[in-house]
């Protein structure tokens, strides 16, 4: 018998077993005080007297043993033999002519019925009330034949009846006891295991409801806010009061059913670690049943130490990026000078190395802007200025100024814009950079004879630019990573195209300053690959940053 079950035993005897045992030594004294006209047998007085005093014995030792299973089942057994004994005794000096007597039995069964679930064999012992009842009689009156003023044969019927209905009840109960104990121990044993689960994480976990409630917060979140008690049930804005927290919880709860994930970006200030610390925070609704949206849960991830290490490094290749910048720039004007001769003449040879010196110098420039600008923009110190920009201008003049380069790898560069004029709000040193680079990123993996498709196309709400080309295409479990920054599909070092890996990176980052979105596919046929990337026809106004 588990602990639960000893607890609820005990209390059912406090509160049940305790009074009736006493009712019924009252109730047997006052049937046979009244069936003997007003006087006692002093025969029937030792069984008294034996009843009493066990039924105190009883109550004593129930309270001794109160935690302890054994011996409980042990006193509830005992107590049914003499509450069987008491009832016989009464019958037998009464000689069952009170009528009250025989439904003492079927009290006893209702008991034992109640007491089923803890204490089964108990259930057998209504069985034999019967048996009793009749084997006391014919100790008393000699006959199995009863007269009419004796007991009239309805009083058996209903006896029977009435234990057979306490048997099934007993059964029905316990079936039900047992099932709702099932439910009520998994139900315990989940809430263990999701407490468990919850304190193991090392990220922190916070649970409202659809009011904004607080249900449930971890160890971690509670660290961190310097909850002592967690306020379960109180207003989240009352508890924490942070803004950005209760935003990206609403907006979870808000896609609901979409099974969408909120995220945001949440700094608190940390006693503990003196220090302003900085939360990734994804948040999800919670619904049980489609149509029942029950609350929200949101995970902070601790990125400080990443957003510190990306500050040192932005701040790394900035300073690197500017102390390369003055010797490139000092080789570049050396190299121009001596291209246009201007410390003598130049021999086919001379003239030809320092051709090679020149290109390769324009590309080390090219890496260093990357860097710098990718660094700038990590530390979000580059903005946008937005204008009304003719789209189809802008893809028309990118198209006729990489058209030379098209044409000497020997490529077909063509492209496609609507008739109508197309505007957006936008950057348009910014679009012109991102087409660029797409471009640019074109030429150099398509193969010599291969063809590069530009498309504009007008939709409701964006407008769709697309760079497609017939190169080897990129797999589909590379197609998000090649938006990081530094990666770079072949990293081997005898790859066939150098760069530094920002340029995809930065295309993004300039992209989702448009609020736009940017993403690359299988090209057309299955041939190569085709990156696109969208403005909005009338988006939020980027913000205005100076350089």
């Amino acid at each position: 018998m588990r602990e639960s079950e000893t607890r609820e035993l005990f209390r059912e005897l406090q509160t049940i077993d305790w009074p009736v045992r006493w009712f019924l030594w009252a109730g047997g004294f006052y049937i046979l005080w009244a069936s003997h006209q007003g006087s006692l047998p002093l025969e029937s007085l030792p069984g008294f007297l034996a009843y009493g005093l066990l039924n105190l014995a009883i109550v004593l030792a129930s309270r001794r043993f109160q935690a302890r299973p054994a011996p409980l089942v042990a006193i509830v057994y005992i107590g049914y033999v003499a509450d069987f004994l008491f009832t016989s005794l009464l019958i037998y000096y009464t000689g069952g002519i009170s009528s009250p007597v025989y439904l003492l039995y079927g009290f006893l069964s209702i008991k034992a019925a109640i007491f089923y679930p803890y204490t089964h064999p108990l259930i057998f012992i209504p069985i034999f009330t019967f048996p009793i009842y009749l084997a006391t009689l014919f100790l008393q009156t000699g006959t199995l034949v009863f007269l009419t003023e004796q007991l009239f044969l309805w009083r058996y019927t209903l006896l029977l009846l009435v234990i057979l209905a306490v048997l099934y009840t007993a059964w029905h109960l316990d079936n039900r006891h047992r099932h709702i104990r099932a439910l009520y121990e998994e139900v315990d044993r989940q809430r263990r295991e999701l407490g468990a689960i919850l304190r193991s994480i090392g990220d922190g976990v916070i649970v409202v409801d659809r009011e904004m409630r607080l249900r449930m917060v971890n160890p971690v979140a509670a660290a961190e806010w310097d909850l002592e008690s967690p306020m379960v049930g109180q207003p989240l804005s009352q508890v924490l009061g942070d803004a950005t927290l209760e935003g990206v919880l609403r907006e979870a709860m808000e896609v609901g059913e979409q099974g969408g994930i909120a995220e945001a970006l949440i700094t608190v200030p940390s006693r503990q670690r003196g220090k302003v610390v900085t939360y990734e925070a994804l948040a999800s609704a919670i619904v049980p049943r489609p149509g029942d949206l029950w609350g929200a849960v949101v995970v902070l991830r601790d990125i400080t130490q990443q957003k510190e290490a990306d500050q040192l490094k932005s701040n790394f290749l900035s300073v690197i990026s500017h102390e390369l910048r003055t010797p490139l720039t000092t080789i570049r004007g050396y190299v121009e000078y001596l291209l246009m001769e201007g410390a003598g003449p130049l021999d086919g040879f001379m003239r030809q190395s320092l051709e090679t010196v020149f290109r390769q110098t324009e590309h080390l420039q090219g890496m260093i802007n990357d860097l710098l600008e990718f660094a700038q923009m990590e530390a979000e110190q580059v903005g946008l200025f937005p204008e009304d920009v003719p789209l189809n201008e802008l893809v028309a003049d990118v198209v006729e100024r990489i058209s030379p380069l098209a044409k000497e790898a020997n490529m077909e560069l063509t492209w496609e814009v609507p008739a109508e004029p197309l505007i957006v709000r936008a950057d348009a040193m910014r679009l012109r950079q991102v087409l660029v680079n797409l471009l640019d990123n074109a030429l150099k993996f398509t193969p010599t004879g291969g063809q590069i498709r530009v498309q504009v196309e007008r939709r409701p709400m964006e407008v769709l630019i697309s760079v497609n080309d017939t190169g080897p295409g990129i797999p589909p479990a590379e197609r998000e990573r090649i938006f990081e920054r530094f990666y770079q599909i072949d990293n081997s070092s005898t790859r066939a195209h150098s760069g530094t890996g920002l340029g995809l990176a930065i295309c993004r980052q300039i992209v989702e300053l448009h609020h736009g979105r940017i993403w690359v596919e299988e090209g057309e046929g299955g041939v190569g690959s085709r990156f696109c990337f969208t403005i909005p026809c009338d988006p939020v106004s980027p913000p205005s940053v100076s350089l």
